[in-house]
């Protein structure tokens, strides 16, 4: 890991640990075809310490590395638009992951408003993509 991922890491696993009450912390940034889909003004996507805390409890298996690998998931996974201000973002591999972003209505900042390992099985990873797919039509795939 070089040094500015390190430093990254540190920084975010110490915020994640406690979190305090109504901060934010920036966790990836959006990339610039999926914020003019959500009409965001900003790239930044933040983490709220009120979903770190309700992730921790939904998900107490994910940790500060998981979160390190939502750019890697809004990158290079699957793109659904799921409503006028959301996306849905899957990586369908094996330690995949899904992330959902949320523009604010002003788009002025973006939120990650829950993330989640996907299962290392294909057949209950490839299930929960159509899953979603079939909720919202699929926008574009960064694998295209």
């Amino acid at each position: 890991m070089a040094g500015g991922a390190k430093a990254a890491l540190d920084d975010f696993r110490r915020w994640y640990a406690a979190p305090p009450p109504h901060s934010r912390f920036p966790i990836a940034q959006l990339p610039g075809r999926y914020a003019d889909n959500l009409r965001a003004k900003t790239h930044a996507i933040w983490l709220s310490s009120a979903t770190a805390e309700k992730q921790k409890h939904h998900h107490p298996d994910l940790d500060a590395a998981d979160y390190m690998r939502v750019q890697e998931v809004t990158r290079r996974g699957e793109a659904i638009q799921d409503s006028e201000h959301t996306m849905i973002f899957a990586l369908n591999e094996s330690g995949g992951y899904t992330a959902v972003i949320k523009a604010t209505d002003d788009g002025e900042e973006l939120y990650l408003t829950s993330y989640r390992r996907l299962s290392r099985t294909r057949a209950r990873r490839d299930k929960a993509l159509r899953r979603l797919q079939r909720k919202a039509g699929a926008v574009k795939s960064s694998q295209q």
